[in-house]
C-alpha cells in the first residue's frame, strides 16, 4: 500500500469515526483497522491518532502534554471564542487545566472525595437504584435510560453536591447541549445552543452556593463555598468546578450504565455469570468500563518538540488518544474483543490516567455495581424490547434510549 493511499484510509476513518457529527454503531472495527494500518497517524488538519494502549498512556501521564486552551478554543469558535460564554466555561474547568492551577483544584476537590464521603453517599446509591428498578420491575420493563440510567447518576450527583429538595432543577438537558463541545467537529449552532445552556448552567450554580453559604451543611458545594471564603479557590472557578463535578458524574455515568447492559443482554452467557456468582460483580464493572467505554477519546496539546518513543511531535500538535482503542489492544488484554467479565488484570483507560484520573470514578462505579447486582437476579429475564436509541454524539458512545422487558424466568410477566 502506497504512503498516499494509507494516509487517505486513514483520514476516511477518522472523518467517519470523529468528524461526521454522528456515531458509528459499531466503531471498533475501525479502531482496529487504523491499528492495522500503523501504530500512529497524523491525519489531515495535522493532529496525531494513537491507538495502542503504551502510546496512549505515555501521553496522558507525560508533562511535555497538557491543554492548550487557545487552540482549544480557536479550534471550536475561532479567533473570537472568548466572545461565547460556553467556550469561556470550558476553558475554565479543571479539565482543561495545566499544572499548577491543575493541582490546586484537583487537590481541593479530591479533599473532599475522600473514602468517607463516598461511604456515606452509598446507602443512597443502593436506595435510589433499587427504587428505579422496583418500579421497572412492576412495569414489566420500560425505557432503561429514561427510567433507570437517566435517573440515577442525577440523584446521585445531588446527594453529593448536597442539592436540597426545593433546589434540584435537573440541568440534564443544558448539560447534554454543553456536552457537543467535546465533539471532535463542533458546529456554530452547537456553539450558540450551548452559550444559552451555559447561561442557565451559571444561574443555577451560582443560585445554589449562596444558599449553601446561608445554610452550610457537610456536602461538596458547602466544603467548596468555604474553601472560596477563606482564599483557598478563586471566586470565578467555582461555578467551572461545580460544573465540571455536575457534568462528569452525569452523562458519562448514564452512558456507562446504558452501554453494560446492552453489552450483557449481547453476552448472555456473562450475563449469566453474573447471576450464578456474585464475587463476579466487581470484576464484571472494571470489563464493561474497558470493553464499551462512554468517552471514546481525549486530546492533548504538546508544549515542546520531542520524539514520543519514535513519534515526532512537535510543540503545538495535539494527539488524539483513542481510550477506546487502548482498551482492546491486543498487545496488553488477551482476546480484547471478547467480554469476561472474570477477567481481572490491568484497568482500561476509560476513568484516565495520570493527573487527570476521573475523580468521580468510584461513584461511578459504586452505581453500576449496584444496578447489576439488582439485574443480576437469577429469577429475572432482560430482554430488548424495541430499537434501541443511540446518542447522536461520536465522542460520547451511549444511548438516548433503551427500551427493554422484564419477565419471570418461568415466563410471567411482572407487571
Amino acid at each position: 500500500m502506497t504512503g498516499h493511499l494509507k494516509s487517505d484510509i486513514v483520514d476516511s476513518l477518522f472523518t467517519r469515526l470523529f468528524l461526521s457529527g454522528d456515531f458509528v454503531l459499531d466503531p471498533y472495527p475501525d479502531y482496529e483497522e487504523l491499528r492495522r494500518l500503523g501504530r500512529a497517524h497524523q491525519v489531515a488538519g495535522g493532529a496525531w491518532v494513537v491507538t495502542a494502549y503504551r502510546d496512549c498512556i505515555a501521553v496522558l501521564r507525560d508533562p511535555r502534554f497538557g491543554n492548550d486552551i487557545e487552540a482549544v478554543g480557536r479550534a471550536k469558535g475561532g479567533a473570537s471564542w472568548r466572545e461565547h460564554n460556553s467556550l469561556v466555561m470550558l476553558s475554565g474547568m479543571m479539565l482543561m487545566a495545566n499544572p499548577p492551577r491543575h493541582g490546586t483544584l484537583h487537590s481541593r476537590v479530591s479533599a473532599e472525595f475522600t473514602p468517607a464521603r463516598i461511604g456515606r453517599v452509598k446507602p443512597e446509591i443502593e436506595r435510589v437504584a433499587k427504587e428505579l428498578y422496583l418500579g421497572l420491575r412492576a412495569r414489566g420493563g420500560g425505557d432503561f435510560i429514561s427510567d433507570y440510567a437517566d435517573v440515577l447518576p442525577l440523584r446521585t450527583i445531588h446527594a453529593v453536591l448536597g442539592i436540597p429538595d426545593s433546589h434540584r432543577t435537573e440541568l440534564r438537558q443544558q448539560t447534554l447541549t454543553f456536552n457537543a463541545l467535546f465533539e471532535r467537529s463542533v458546529t456554530a449552532a452547537q456553539v450558540a445552543a450551548a452559550d444559552l445552556a451555559v447561561d442557565e448552567i451559571r444561574a443555577y450554580l451560582s443560585e445554589l452556593l449562596v444558599y449553601r453559604r446561608n445554610r452550610p451543611a457537610d456536602d461538596l458545594i458547602s466544603a467548596l463555598a468555604s474553601a472560596s471564603e477563606a482564599g483557598a479557590i478563586a471566586t470565578e472557578e467555582l461555578v467551572p468546578l461545580l460544573f465540571q463535578v455536575y457534568n462528569a458524574a452525569y452523562q458519562t455515568t448514564m452512558s456507562l450504565l446504558g452501554n453494560s447492559l446492552w453489552q450483557l443482554m449481547r453476552n448472555p452467557s456473562q450475563f449469566t455469570r453474573i447471576r450464578h456468582d456474585a464475587s463476579l460483580l466487581d470484576s464484571a464493572c472494571e470489563e464493561l468500563v474497558r470493553f464499551d467505554p462512554p468517552v471514546q477519546s481525549t486530546g492533548r496539546h504538546a508544549f515542546v518538540d520531542f520524539d514520543l518513543d519514535g513519534i515526532p511531535v512537535r510543540a503545538g500538535d495535539m494527539v488524539i488518544v483513542v481510550i477506546a482503542a487502548a482498551n482492546r489492544d491486543p498487545e496488553r488484554y488477551f482476546a480484547p474483543a471478547r467480554l469476561d467479565v472474570g477477567r481481572g488484570g490491568p484497568a482500561g483507560l476509560s476513568y484516565g490516567y495520570g493527573p487527570h484520573y476521573c475523580l468521580g470514578a468510584a461513584i461511578a462505579n459504586a452505581q453500576l455495581r449496584s444496578t447489576l447486582q439488582l439485574l443480576a437476579d437469577p429469577g429475572l429475564l432482560i430482554e430488548p424490547d424495541g430499537q434501541a436509541v443511540r446518542l447522536a454524539s461520536a465522542n460520547m458512545r451511549g444511548f438516548a434510549h433503551l427500551p427493554i422487558a422484564l419477565s419471570e424466568r418461568a415466563g410471567r410477566v411482572t407487571r
